[in-house]
């Protein structure tokens, strides 16, 4: 990714390699599920509370913006 780092932010140049979000909550049903957002507003961690975080990236085959070798690849540190 080129740019300044705003800018790429902003225009969220890195999700072509990150497709969905960085971790999920972890419950009873690993994965748990649960909104993200509760009225609109971003949900705030509560006392017990748990989420995971696994980060990675994954380049699409089809990614022609980056080199040959690179397409096809992805991994995530769970």
């Amino acid at each position: 990714l080129a740019g300044k780092l705003e800018d790429v932010l902003d225009k969220a140049a890195s999700r072509q390699f990150y497709m969905h979000r960085i971790g999920h909550w972890l419950g009873m049903a690993v994965p748990d599920v649960g909104d993200y957002q509760v009225g609109g507003a971003w949900r705030v961690l509560e006392p017990g509370m748990v989420r995971t975080v696994e980060p990675g990236i994954y380049v699409s085959p089809v990614n022609t913006n980056v080199p040959k070798k690179w397409r096809g690849i992805g991994n995530r540190i769970d």
